[in-house]
């Protein structure tokens, strides 16, 4: 169970302490032995549980939804330090994999729009040289609206792995949208205007290569998905910047 706490971290984890009884236990006091085993020093752990049985069903029929994205590029980061800068909103919680700090960094916390590949290049600055894979998943608007950002990277020549949930939509707004014609009782057909990114469709790898990354074309197929992501995984570790665009189902 997920349970958003608006809180001070501090006050909070001394509140759940006492709550437990570990406090009078004297592990806050203790040196880092008491905490127990080290965690793992890498995104994703390896050999670690499967992941919980909440996931996501793979989506039926063609096409390519969030838990494939999810699970093929756990697969392709797998046996070596990376670093998940941050995934879409549509990311399912059972699909992020996170034992130590530098695994995973978060989001922005306004839920914008247009932070991440400024995000994407600036944990690739912080990490040079420290031997994990900064690699982010952004949405097409997100990149669209920041995108001349990745060009730093590529002038600095940091390795930086950006991959892009493309649902040719600012579907977070389309939600939002939605939701709102309910309760002002209004066409709930009309939430995609303004929001589509299609008439044209931007050619986001021909983009990218034009900032400097190595880019491919889109990834549409599902069976597909595997082989570019270890692909791109490969290329980035040799200390190039790479982009993979990946066409998604907007989650329902």
């Amino acid at each position: 169970m997920d349970l958003s706490v608006p809180a001070d971290p501090d006050l909070l984890v001394r509140a759940l302490l006492e709550s437990a009884g570990l406090e009078s236990a004297g592990l806050e006091s203790a040196g880092p032995e008491a905490a127990g085993p080290a965690r793992p020093a890498e995104w994703p752990p390896t050999g670690g549980a499967p992941a919980p049985s909440g996931n996501p069903a793979r989506g039926s029929g063609d096409g390519i939804v969030m838990h494939d994205l999810a699970g093929a590029l756990r697969g392709a980061l797998a046996g070596a330090p990376a670093c998940l800068v941050r995934v879409p909103l549509g990311w399912h919680g059972a699909d992020l994999e996170a034992g130590h700090p530098l695994d995973y960094l978060g989001m922005d916390g306004g839920a914008g729009i247009g932070s991440g590949p400024g995000m994407a290049v600036g944990a690739a600055l912080a990490l040079e040289g420290s031997g994990r894979l900064p690699v982010a998943v952004l949405g097409d608007g997100d990149l669209l609206m920041g995108g001349t950002a990745l060009w730093t990277a590529a002038h600095y020549r940091l390795p930086l792995l950006i991959v892009v949930a493309n649902n040719s939509s600012f579907y977070n707004d389309v939600v939002h949208q939605e939701r709102m014609a309910g309760q002002r009782r209004r066409p709930a057909g009309n939430s995609w205007i303004g929001q589509a990114i299609s008439g044209p469709e931007p050619d986001l790898p021909a983009f990218a290569r034009s900032l400097g990354f190595r880019a491919a074309g889109q990834v549409r197929d599902r069976p597909a998905l595997p082989a570019a992501l270890a692909e791109a995984v490969t290329t980035a570790r040799s200390g190039l910047c790479v982009l993979v665009d990946v066409r998604v189902r907007p989650v329902e």
